[in-house]
């Protein structure tokens, strides 16, 4: 049970997309009764952000851009899943292009990590090139899942 200051919730989902499934993921560690509903995130976060266009937002994270620092970046949420991920074990339902940038340089390397973390991931595969067509699956994908969950009648023995 999460307690707030008003009640106490019983289940708790995170959703985001690319930068914003990275976020969700990084919430959804810290809970035991959390959920996930992710889309193509980006995972190795030095990498993501050491190019021209993300320039001024890694050097407000990091200061000085150092090979360190990218590595540092790059584990952050590695270290989280091993972790917390590991003790409060949440459910993480993620949609993905195995054909795109995406799932080669980020989506891989979580797919093992929360394996290897005995966490419980449910894949919607598809076959697009483009990272930015997520937007024609995902919605869709995200209503599907969110209505499940709500509708379970054994939701909170999904955990």
């Amino acid at each position: 049970m999460i307690k707030t200051r008003h009640k106490t919730v019983s289940k708790i989902v995170f959703i985001g997309s690319s930068k914003g499934g990275y976020s969700a993921l990084n919430f959804a560690m810290n809970y035991k009764n959390a959920f996930a509903v992710v889309a193509s995130p980006q995972y190795l976060l030095g990498n993501y952000l050491n190019c021209d266009i993300m320039k001024e937002q890694i050097i407000d994270i990091v200061g000085k851009v150092t090979d360190e620092k990218i590595e540092f970046l790059n584990n952050r949420l590695r270290n989280i899943i091993k972790e917390r991920g590991k003790k409060n074990k949440p459910i993480i339902y993620i949609h993905y292009s195995d054909s795109e940038h995406t799932y080669f340089e980020h989506i891989t390397f979580l797919l093992d990590d929360l394996k290897d973390a005995g966490i419980t991931v449910f894949e919607d595969v598809h076959h697009y090139k483009e990272h930015g067509d997520l937007y024609k699956y995902y919605p869709r994908y995200l209503v599907d899942v969110v209505n499940k969950l709500i509708d379970d009648k054994n939701f909170s023995e999904l955990k």
